[in-house]
């Protein structure tokens, strides 16, 4: 399948964006979109729009303010090792390494940066010990489901319905 156009990444990162007070479902549809992908390169895309998001957030909301970030790096050890699942291609890797490379530059996720150099060290992402880990349970989320279950969230507002782009 083709990626998303980057008027379809804009559409869900405004969305984000109109829902960051619900900033932990926000990050919980961005992390159940990687982890419920078909193939890597939608994983791939996941990885780009949550790029797309933290700049943005980052931007329009500041540093301080901007609790979507927060919550991503809280939660980047389970989007890697959901990203790093399964045998990624060298031009799939090459992609994740570009987008954490930027990462890295720019500190955006400064306090993973060790899961960052893991994984570009390793490049291999079956026998990565440090991304690869059992999902714990989220004492964030109102249902007390683990992560890793395959459990609806009952809980999400009306307000906010996934994007589209959300439905793997």
């Amino acid at each position: 399948s083709l990626p998303p156009s980057a008027s379809r990444v804009k559409a869900v990162v405004n969305e984000c964006l109109k829902h960051h007070k619900e900033f932990k479902y926000v990050v919980y549809e961005l992390e159940r979109f990687i982890r419920k992908a078909v193939n890597n390169d939608t994983r791939i895309v996941g990885l780009h729009v949550i790029d797309a998001v933290s700049r943005k957030s980052d931007a329009k909301l500041g540093k301080d303010k901007d609790n979507i970030t927060k919550r991503i790096v809280a939660k980047m050890k389970d989007i890697l090792s959901h990203i790093t699942a399964t045998q990624l291609s060298s031009s799939q890797s090459k992609s994740i390494n570009k987008v954490m490379s930027e990462w890295t530059r720019r500190e955006t996720f400064s306090s993973v940066k060790h899961l960052f150099q893991a994984y570009m060290l390793t490049n291999d992402s079956v026998s990565s010990n440090i991304l690869l880990s059992s999902p714990e349970k989220d004492p964030d989320m109102h249902t007390g489901n683990s992560i890793g279950t395959s459990n609806a969230i009952t809980s999400v507002p009306a307000s906010f319905p996934p994007p589209p782009l959300f439905q793997p």
